[in-house]
């Protein structure tokens, strides 16, 4: 009976710690990613200002074959918008907030709008050889109590590296025959 008891305090020790650096532990998060591009602004805003493109360049189709992608009825440009389903993994959509020559912004909403993000692609000009830099950034804030926290950490570790494969797939895309 006393190994029960230490065993039933061992857990609940366990337990308060997490729950203590759960409530503790920021649960707004950033990722930024950049990478140089050998094209122009104009070029660049091409694939991605217009959903229709995105195939292209996006790094979520390619981890995930059962997703199912439906386009709203604008694809381009401020407005535009796409819904998505993950068989076992949840849904999402995103609508773009602002768009014109230096990038797009969009807001992104998943499991059923429970979570939303803000999200911005930004292009800027460089002064050599035509290069554009390209920074993708996405902010976001889980709110949930105790879980938010560790959810922020999960969304940075893991949409870290779905971004710098994005926009390598993207410099790619945009440097194949200019």
């Amino acid at each position: 009976m006393k190994i029960f008891k230490r065993i039933l305090i061992v857990v609940g020790i366990i337990l308060a710690i997490f729950i203590i650096i759960g409530l503790i532990l920021p649960t707004e998060y950033e990722i930024k990613r950049t990478i140089t591009i050998q094209a122009d602004k104009t070029r660049i805003h091409s694939f991605v200002n217009d959903l229709t493109q995105w195939d292209h360049w996006e790094p979520w189709r390619s981890d995930n074959s059962g997703i199912l992608i439906t386009l709203g009825e604008i694809t381009q440009g401020k407005g535009a918008s796409q819904s998505w389903t993950i068989p076992d993994s949840g849904d999402g959509r995103l609508e773009f907030a602002q768009s014109d020559e230096n990038g797009i912004a969009y807001d992104l909403y998943f499991n059923q709008d429970k979570y939303k993000c803000f999200a911005t692609i930004n292009y800027q000009a460089s002064e050599t050889n035509g290069n554009t830099l390209v920074t993708w950034t996405m902010q976001g804030d889980m709110k949930t109590p105790v879980m938010g926290g560790y959810l922020a950490i999960v969304m940075k570790s893991v949409n870290a590296q779905f971004f710098d494969m994005g926009l390598q797939k993207l410099k790619v895309a945009c440097e194949q025959k200019q």
